[in-house]
């Protein structure tokens, strides 16, 4: 069988988007042929029947080509090749750009398949949608539209990867706590900072390592003055982005995951770190509310206040056993080496 992927970005230390790199190798076990379509290409180290074609974002170029590109690809590979499958990465403009091979799919035999695993579905969702035979997300919250085409299938997490091996208690910190995610109001990071100043009025002085990339400059200005006005800045550490490689060490150092993000995705970056074996999360993301609820890890309505009772709690017991049932929940849900089979039944 043959694959058509399109996705933004194929780059193994891209910190936002590394982890396809290794999607593509899962799949690559499955299809005797993949051709991914990308905006923009980095560093990969692919199998040999894995290839890619970029739209040429490394090179600076402009939308016009951009487009000429993505219908010069397409159909090369679609009339060519003639793949089974048509899988969608994440963008919606692509769904919609390849609606005329939609309309022949049926001629080819070929499947129109969409992963969005986003809270928010704007307009131009929704008519992608239209475009697709099915739309695979992580959670029903993760595509909020009620529609047949729907299957909510997990997150694929690489457990090779993200693994608790060497996460002793020797390297973690007893009072660290880890974001990961964008620098971006969505991420509600105000929550986050304002939580260690509590967990410091109460006389837990925990520390808190930021990671990720500054999308909003306004923002991460405003957060740096947040952290100074509390007299934060000896223990709040914002360090920019990280591989999936650094990220490991970083989970394995921590023993809380605090995800304060609102967008009711479920952020894969939450389950690497469970998996990682050390971090408990504490969120008010409702995409974790089944997963998290039942440990009391899980807030209706959160606050920094809320936020910060919840971590003290939390402390007081056998953090290693719960952060073990965790991860076997995860395992069992959410592993890289099932998604192909959850996705394409093979």
């Amino acid at each position: 069988m043959k694959l058509l992927i399109t996705t933004q970005v194929v780059d193994k230390n891209d910190p936002i988007l590394g982890f396809f790199h290794g999607w593509l190798h899962e799949f690559a076990k499955y299809f005797e042929r993949i051709d991914v379509i990308c905006l923009r290409e980095g560093v990969h180290s692919l199998p040999a029947h894995v290839y890619v074609h970029s739209l040429g974002k490394e090179h600076g170029e402009n939308n016009l080509k951009y487009l000429v590109r993505f219908y010069y690809f397409f159909t090369k590979v679609f009339f060519g090749i003639k793949v089974e499958y048509v899988f969608f990465h994440m963008g919606a403009i692509y769904n919609i750009l390849a609606f005329p091979f939609f309309l022949l799919r049926k001629l080819f035999r070929t499947k129109f398949y969409w992963w969005k695993a986003h809270g928010h579905i704007n307009w131009v969702g929704k008519l992608a949608l239209v475009c697709v035979d099915r739309v695979y997300t992580s959670t029903e919250s993760g595509f909020p539209i009620a529609t047949e085409k729907r299957v909510v299938v997990g997150q694929a997490i690489d457990t090779t990867l993200f693994t608790s091996e060497n996460s002793s208690s020797n390297v973690r910190s007893q009072n660290e706590i880890i974001f990961v995610g964008r620098i971006t109001p969505i991420k509600r990071i105000e929550d986050l900072i304002h939580a260690i100043a509590v967990l410091h009025e109460r006389g837990t002085p925990y520390t808190c390592t930021i990671v990720g990339p500054v999308v909003d400059e306004v923002y991460y200005a405003k957060m740096q003055k947040l952290s100074e006005s509390l007299q934060l800045t000896s223990s709040i550490q914002f360090v920019g982005t990280r591989t999936q490689e650094e990220l490991v060490s970083l989970y394995h150092h921590a023993t809380f995951f605090l995800n304060t993000s609102m967008t009711h995705s479920m952020d894969k970056v939450v389950l690497e770190a469970i998996l990682s074996g050390c971090c408990i999360p504490v969120t008010g993301n409702r995409a974790f509310r089944e997963m998290l609820d039942p440990h009391g890890l899980y807030l209706e309505k959160p606050t920094p206040e809320l936020y910060a009772e919840t971590i003290m709690r939390a402390s007081q017991n056998d953090t290693n056993e719960l952060a073990q049932k965790l991860r076997e929940a995860v395992v069992a849900s959410h592993s890289l080496h099932t998604f192909t089979h959850r996705i394409f039944r093979i």
